[in-house]
């Protein structure tokens, strides 16, 4: 077998080659998915350093929570660090260059210990946190990417503005942006610039893509933003030992009603639950009213609304308080009379009852149609205008609930404005129709209610999404408000009102993964290159086999068995495949590695780190070269199997191949109508299901139209030919010529290896 391959050293030489190559391909198409998987991989634990959960809530919570979720050794919670996460845009005040998109992050010592494999980063991270002597503004630290991106260096001073961080939903009427356009701003100097590895890459999100990130004082955070002793972030660090099922449980023991914006105010007779979001969610009233009934004591929920003016005819009063109730009143509200003393019944859906003071501002009567004009929430969020038209079922008298300015929470911007001069509500407000009358209105009354509605009647007009009830007023004594609020808070699911536990380590290894088989990905990219490869290979044994046609036949011609010459033939082939896939693998490793820092250039605008490095899985090359090794075996045995076929006296005689008889093209058009149709109908497939489509799909489109298209060739190749007509061009010679195949080739002697 080595005295056969020796001697027909060239075009072996050649089959070890096209098998080098196909071994390349395909095992540098391999390696550069497993690096890049692995890379990612990789980048995602340097992102989070020992984080492994982060709880998130859109409102601030306690920042003292992160010791008590520490303090919970049962947990498995070995570290915590409480951080104030605020999106912002960066100014270069110097140049003016701007970043949108930054991340601006108040930490302390306790997020650098999250980091300890990059310490050195850490360390002048917290190190350059602190305000050095004769410095004017607070220090900042940015990664490099937002110092390159604004050009800053030591000593530059950045104004970073962001969103204020409200409870109340932006899409609601509290929740809209101020009208003056303002926003709240930080100028710091920077006193360090950071790598963009470890905390200077951290991300929540599960991506790899530049991040622009900007640290400060927690402290400093926390007063600029008027969040004192807040956090929205707690990042923690978890032993082997921890579960899903403790952490829960050592939340749901450590969060209390002020980390989910719940407050409860106490009074002497009664308890007031609401939140700072302004609306409660219905699964909260829910578990208040359940609490109560099982504590025997009244519950009444309450939906408040800012009117911006009633009118009844040409009169009409500025913004007004309207309450929504079950009515008739209960008496946990202080009940609703008329100013004979009657009590004021059930509320029909349409109803009003005014308070004396605006029913005499109003001239209005029982039987009355009064106008309440109001603001709502429309598409994106803007603000509308709307009108409802209520009739007038009684006058009530200035006491109980028409007098209680305590039933509902806080407005923002209004509730601790001496007059309401002073009110900086986040909606448009026209203080010109403000009169002296309403100013003593509000001194004396405060936010109470000028009129009241059914509750019914204000759900209608006012809930939205987040809420259709305001606040939720309780009769309980002293001795029965501290089970009533241990009994809402058995009832609730804190994490529902915002903070969010999510195992963002297992999250961003899952995403590193990511859907994409990047090994598949660049083997369907290979996928012809590996298959002109084998058709390479194919074809120089062919040409091996078709110059050894008389070995062949001679050695049949002295005995030898068939399957022995098959063998023989086989077993040089296995051996030049052997040889080729040895000489591949180092092919791969450069083929891969001349991708790789291909791509990352290509990335190198979206991640400022060396993304990309050469990673090895032994076991996926090591299947890459069996695959090859068995794509080249495979077309050897094709081949061999066409050369058995031809007779021993033919073979003797030099034939290399069978008579076939005529070939018609009749499969071989077949076959190219159907690719045609079946690559078109992939095509029509992915572009009907747009960004929803599977690359795949374009691949296998490509598949089938190279099928219909060799197809093709070979009918038109295959077809009968008439006559040659003289005048025939060159090309149509070619054409014939191409054609031309004989049921068998004669190599003559000269060309002979066998002679």
């Amino acid at each position: 077998m080595l005295r056969g391959l020796i001697h027909h050293w060239r075009v072996n030489l050649a089959v070890l080659a096209g098998a080098a190559v196909a071994t390349a391909v395909l095992a540098g198409a391999v390696i550069v998915g497993d690096s890049l998987r692995l890379s990612l991989h990789r980048l995602t634990l340097d992102r989070l350093g020992e984080i492994d959960w982060a709880l998130v809530a859109e409102e601030p919570f306690r920042d003292a929570l992160a010791d008590e979720l520490a303090a919970r050794t049962d947990a498995g919670v070995t570290d915590v660090a409480p951080v104030l996460l605020a999106g912002a845009s960066a100014v270069q005040t110097d140049t003016r260059a701007l970043a949108a998109g930054v991340s601006l992050l108040g930490v302390d010592e306790r997020f650098a210990r999250l980091y300890p494999s990059g310490a050195e980063a850490t360390g002048d991270l917290l190190g350059a946190l602190e305000r050095r002597s004769g410095q004017i503004f607070p220090s900042v630290a940015l990664n490099r990417s937002l110092a390159r991106e604004i050009g800053a260096v030591e000593g530059d001073d950045v104004l970073f503005s962001f969103g204020q961080l409200t409870a109340t939903p932006r899409a609601s009427l509290l929740g809209s942006p101020l009208q003056d356009g303002s926003r709240p701003a930080l100028r710091a100097t920077v006193t360090a610039v950071v790598p963009d590895r470890g905390p200077g890459r951290f991300a929540l999100a599960a991506h790899q893509q530049r991040t622009l990130n900007a640290f400060v004082d927690l402290e400093v955070l926390q007063s600029r933003l008027d969040r004192r002793g807040r956090a929205n972030a707690l990042l923690l660090s978890v032993g082997d030992d921890a579960s899903d099922e403790a952490l829960d449980a050592a939340l749901r023991r450590s969060l209390d009603f002020r980390d989910v914006g719940l407050e409860l105010d106490a009074t002497a007779s009664h308890l007031d639950v609401y939140n700072r979001r302004f609306v409660l969610r219905d699964s909260t009233v829910a578990a208040v009213e359940r609490t109560a009934a099982r504590l025997d004591v009244p519950a009444a929920p309450v939906l408040g609304y800012l009117a911006n003016r009633m009118s009844l005819g040409e009169r009409s009063i500025p913004y007004s308080m309207v309450l929504g109730v079950s009515t008739p009143v209960a008496p946990v509200l202080g009940g609703l009379t008329t100013a004979t003393g009657e009590p004021v019944g059930r509320l029909a859906e349409n109803e009003i009852v005014l308070g004396d003071w605006a029913a005499r501002d109003l001239e209005a009567a029982p039987g009355d149609t009064v106008t309440i004009e109001f603001y709502a929430v429309g598409r994106d969020d803007r603000l509308e205008t709307r009108h409802a038209e209520l009739s007038v079922a009684a006058v009530a008298e200035m006491s109980g609930v028409m007098v209680d300015g305590t039933v509902l929470p806080d407005f923002p911007g209004i509730a601790e404005a001496d007059d309401i001069a002073g009110w900086q509500p986040p909606f448009p407000m026209d203080l010109g129709l403000v009169r002296p009358r309403d100013e003593e209105f509000w001194d004396t009354h405060g936010a109470a209610p000028k009129a009241i509605v059914d509750l019914s009647t204000a759900q209608r007009l006012w809930s939205n999404r987040f809420g259709r009830v305001t606040s939720v007023r309780v009769a309980a004594p002293p001795e029965v408000q501290e089970r009533l609020a241990g009994g809402v808070r058995e009832a609730l699911d804190p994490r529902a009102f915002g903070p969010d536990l999510q195992p963002i380590r297992l999250r961003g290894l899952e995403a590193s993964s990511g859907s994409t088989d990047f090994a598949g990905l660049f083997l369907a990219f290979s996928v012809f290159l590996i298959g002109a490869a084998g058709l390479v290979v194919g074809l120089l044994f062919s040409l091996s086999g078709d110059l050894r046609t008389r070995e062949v036949g001679l050695r049949r011609a002295l005995g030898f068995r068939e399957a022995r010459v098959r063998r023989l033939l086989l077993g040089e082939g296995l051996l030049l495949a052997l040889a080729g896939a040895a000489a591949g693998v180092g092919l791969a490793i450069a083929y891969a590695g001349v991708l790789i820092r291909v791509i990352g250039r290509l990335w190198a605008d979206q991640l400022d780190l060396p993304l990309l490095v050469l990673d090895l899985d032994a076991g996926h090359v090591a299947g890459a070269v069996a695959g090859a090794i068995g794509l080249v075996v495979l077309t050897v045995f094709l081949a061999v199997r066409r050369l058995a076929r031809v007779p021993i006296p033919a073979q003797l005689a030099g034939v290399t191949r069978a008579a076939d008889g005529p070939k018609g093209g009749g499969r071989a058009r077949l076959t190219s109508v159907l690719g045609l149709l079946g690559g078109i109908g992939a095509i029509g497939w992915a572009l009907a299901a747009g960004s929803k489509s599977s690359p795949a799909l374009f691949f296998v489109a490509g598949a089938l139209l190279l099928v219909a298209g060799l197809a093709a060739v070979a009918a038109t190749l295959r077809r009968p030919g008439g006559a040659v007509r003289p005048t025939a061009s060159y090309t149509a010679m070619a054409a014939r010529n191409g054609a031309f195949d004989p049921p068998w080739i004669r190599i003559p002697p000269k060309y002979r290896q066998d002679e």
